[in-house]
């Protein structure tokens, strides 16, 4: 059976995941932080693209990683592994990996490529009420909701009283 992945994601109201590659998503309110704070407790591998380990690489230091990269680096420890998805297959690094809880942290392109290649379960939503005018779009270019087509909305929920959403996306 092939390892499924649960995307987190904490977008602007333009559909924004971070004003430009080196953000670190400071505008997000404290309740999406302890959604993230929870996903990092519950889950046993952490895919990333590079960028987005590199912004974070404080906060993954201790977890285990998959990390996307064009790049051919190579591991700094046991809970790095860096995967080219050019030269290797994703399906069976992720056999490897053994994990039974794959967190999808992102940023755009592994989003997109997750998603088109049919590699996600679930999608953690947190819409912040905001708009940021610019930025990285959540699913990069091209016709976004195509990979969103096999998605059901599976709940909705107010996080605070300035209008902060979360919203949880079943595949069907």
């Amino acid at each position: 059976m092939k390892p499924l992945l649960r995307l987190y994601a904490v977008v602007s109201l333009d559909g924004r995941i971070a004003i430009n590659q080196s953000d670190s998503v400071r505008w997000s309110s404290e309740e999406d932080k302890k959604l993230l704070k929870k996903a990092l407790d519950t889950h046993d591998l952490f895919v990333l693209g590079r960028v987005t380990y590199e912004v974070s690489k404080e906060m993954m230091s201790d977890k285990r990683c998959l990390v996307f990269t064009k790049s051919n680096l190579r591991s700094e420890n046991d809970n790095l592994i860096y995967f080219n998805p050019d030269t290797s297959d994703i399906e069976q690094v992720l056999k490897e990996c053994e994990a039974t809880n794959i967190a999808l942290f992102g940023g755009a392109q592994v989003y997109r490529y997750a998603l088109l290649n049919n590699l996600v379960k679930e999608i953690s939503l947190t819409v912040e009420p905001l708009i940021l005018g610019g930025g990285i779009s959540f699913l990069g270019e091209g016709e976004p909701w195509k990979a969103l087509e096999n998605f059901r909305l599976k709940s909705c929920k107010k996080l605070n009283d300035q209008g902060t959403l979360h919203l949880v996306y079943e595949l069907n």
